[in-house]
């Protein structure tokens, strides 16, 4: 049986790329690129958010960014885990920060 951590992670994870409107000019356009970030303790929170701001350092204007951050305690809620499930499969990219002393 999958854990609620395998669950919210990997089921319906899929997301699917589309063209631009027809007539669309790529410099009218700022791609959105959303971070999903997933952590155990205040530290790993901390470490999670330097590399999302490094991240976002490093695309410049390029991208329109945006974060949702969990804490994994939250996650066992079933309606807050039902909410982080739906922010993860939105996300461009997931990441997990955890300190190794526990697992979700």
């Amino acid at each position: 049986m999958r854990s609620l951590a395998q669950s919210f992670i990997f089921k319906g994870m899929q997301h699917m790329l589309t063209a631009p409107p027809t007539g669309a000019r790529e410099f009218d356009h700022t791609p959105a690129f959303n971070v999903f970030i997933a952590y155990d303790d205040f530290a790993s929170g901390t470490h999670a958010k330097q590399t999302y701001d490094f991240v976002v350092d490093q695309l410049g204007a390029e991208c329109r960014c945006t974060n949702q951050m969990w804490k994994f305690s939250v996650l066992s809620i079933p309606k807050l885990a039902e909410i982080a499930a739906q922010d993860a499969r939105a996300a461009d990219i997931i990441m997990i920060s955890c300190s190794g002393d526990a697992l979700p």
